[in-house]
């Protein structure tokens, strides 16, 4: 949402019934509202006149609809609330809550009030872990429920990303389990297909597969729906990196039969980008790293040299030419090397 505001915005601020639209879009954030569904909440502000004048919220379904005019009408009165209340303890954490959730649906980078969110789970912290659980998980809800929403600038919040890693940190302090495969296909895929080279998203992802001893079948299967992923989005740089880093990762190595896995993935992505004539860099960036790797058949890394020699000598297409003629420059300098005269050209 845009931070400049115009004459309607402006007076919107100082309109009469801004209480009753902070009490409406409260509502409509409180996790008990969505209780009986346990799917994320997929937020989306709204232009001017798409809704009737009087009408504050829309929801239909896991959707929830805010005009963005009546989003600033509440945030004023959110900021009003927040920090009355911040400093008066416990008594107070809903009022506190409700306050804090407006204010990051206006503003993901708003520090302030995710810490004021991390100081009422701190307090639950010190009960029981069942209460620690349910407070983390309600509160996970809501911030992976801003992560993938149609909200261009919490996809990609750096503090939005943090406070979720904080809020499963605060899970592992007490050993309770994460669903890593689920917070992949769930949240990480979710805000980088909203926000593509979604870097914020892929290095939280990166944080998570480190701190998690996964077993084989996690790996492989984190390594298949990423695979499926950036093949259909085959110029995210950010997507790519990943899956090279899980090919590379000590939990791949120990897997069964690892260069035969990877030389199958190899395969599949070059017959892709073969058929389709992909030119996006960052799949040929990452084909050309996979091979210079040297863990893979020496069937698969003929073929990939083959199919830049191909490239050079067939496409009469720019893009392509300069691609294929890096990749294979790159390839011969720091890869495992394959004799030049073995290449048919």
């Amino acid at each position: 949402m845009s931070r400049a505001l115009d004459k309607d915005a402006i007076a919107s601020m100082n309109a009469s019934d801004s209480q009753k639209v902070y009490d409406d879009i409260v509502k409509v954030l409180d996790p008990h509202y969505h209780s009986l569904r346990h799917e994320l909440i997929d937020f989306e502000l709204l232009g001017k006149g798409q809704l009737p004048e009087n009408v504050n919220t829309v929801v239909l379904e896991n959707s929830v609809g805010i005009p963005k005019i009546k989003l600033i009408q509440a945030f004023v009165i959110a900021r009003k609330v927040f920090f009355h209340f911040k400093d008066m303890g416990t008594k107070y954490s809903k009022e506190i809550r409700d306050a804090t959730s407006v204010i990051l649906l206006t503003d993901p980078e708003h520090l302030t009030a995710c810490n004021a969110r991390k100081r009422l789970i701190q307090n639950i912290r010190e009960k029981t872990v069942f209460e620690l659980g349910l407070e983390v998980k309600s509160e996970l809800r809501f911030i992976d429920s801003l992560l993938t929403s149609h909200l261009n600038r919490h996809t990609k919040s750096p503090t939005l990303w943090s406070h979720r890693r904080w809020l499963l940190e605060s899970l592992q302090s007490k050993d309770l389990p994460l669903d890593v495969s689920r917070d992949l296909t769930s949240v990480v895929m979710v805000a980088a297909e909203r926000h593509p080279r979604n870097y914020y998203a892929w290095s939280h992802m990166r944080w998570l597969m480190e701190s998690v001893d996964g077993d084989e079948t996690t790996c492989l299967t984190i390594i298949y729906n990423v695979k499926k992923w950036c093949l259909g989005h085959p110029g995210d740089t950010s997507g790519w990196s990943f899956l090279l880093s899980r090919l590379s990762s000590p939990t791949f190595s120990t897997t069964t039969s690892p260069i035969d896995q990877k030389s199958l993935i190899c395969e599949e992505v070059l017959g892709m980008a073969v058929s389709l004539k992909w030119k996006e860099e960052s799949l040929w960036v990452f084909l050309r790293t996979l091979v210079a790797s040297g863990n893979i058949t020496d069937k698969c890394r003929f073929a990939f040299l083959q199919t830049l020699e191909d490239f050079k000598r067939t496409s009469d297409d720019a893009k392509g030419q300069r691609i294929s003629q890096s990749a294979h420059e790159w390839y011969l300098e720091y890869g495992q090397n394959m004799p030049p005269h073995s290449i048919k050209t």
